[in-house]
C-alpha cells in the first residue's frame, strides 16, 4: 500500500469519523430547531422559485400546514420542509 495505515485500519477510522460526524450533526440539529422559529408565517414560503442548476421547485402548503418542496426537473427530488 502507498500509505503507511492498513486497510482495516482505515475502514475503522473512516466509520469512526463518520458516526462523530453523525452525531455532533444530530446535536446541531436539535440544538438550532429548540429554539429557533420560522422567520415568516408559512404561507409566505409558498411559491415558485428558480436555481440555476436545479431548475423551477414549488413549494407548496398542504391541508396539514406543512410545507411541501417538488423540484420540478428532478423526479423523485420532493419532500417535507421543516424547521
Amino acid at each position: 500500500m502507498p500509505f503507511s495505515i492498513s486497510r482495516r485500519a482505515w475502514q475503522t477510522f473512516v466509520r469512526e469519523r463518520d458516526a462523530r460526524a453523525v452525531t455532533f450533526l444530530a446535536q446541531q440539529n436539535t440544538a438550532v430547531a429548540a429554539e429557533s422559529r420560522p422567520s415568516l408565517p408559512l404561507e409566505r414560503y409558498a411559491g415558485l422559485y428558480t436555481d440555476a442548476w436545479y431548475g423551477p421547485m414549488t413549494i407548496t402548503r398542504g391541508a396539514d400546514g406543512k410545507l411541501a418542496m417538488d423540484f420540478t426537473l428532478t423526479p423523485g427530488m420532493t419532500g417535507e420542509l421543516t424547521h
